[in-house]
């Protein structure tokens, strides 16, 4: 079966384990970060420009600035 062009882009800063990620990819396009590294706020707002979801852990700090600046963002969980 074909992959839309239209999925959701999802951002996951730490990256998921490889079952769950495999759960997502058919329904959104995952961009995953390096695992063990902690993003600023400056990055987190670089990473967010295109995303439409963010996955999080508790290492990084979503502050109302990076949540303002992500004009695509509909969930953050």
């Amino acid at each position: 079966m074909p992959i839309p062009d239209n999925r959701p882009r999802v951002f996951v800063p730490e990256p998921l384990p490889d079952a769950a990620v495999a759960l997502l990819r058919p329904v959104a396009d995952v961009r995953q970060g390096v695992s063990g590294r902690s993003y600023g706020e400056d990055e987190l707002i670089a990473e967010l420009a295109d995303a439409d979801a963010v996955i999080i852990t508790s290492r990084e700090k979503f502050t109302r600035r990076v949540v303002e600046s992500a004009p695509r963002l509909r969930m953050i969980t």
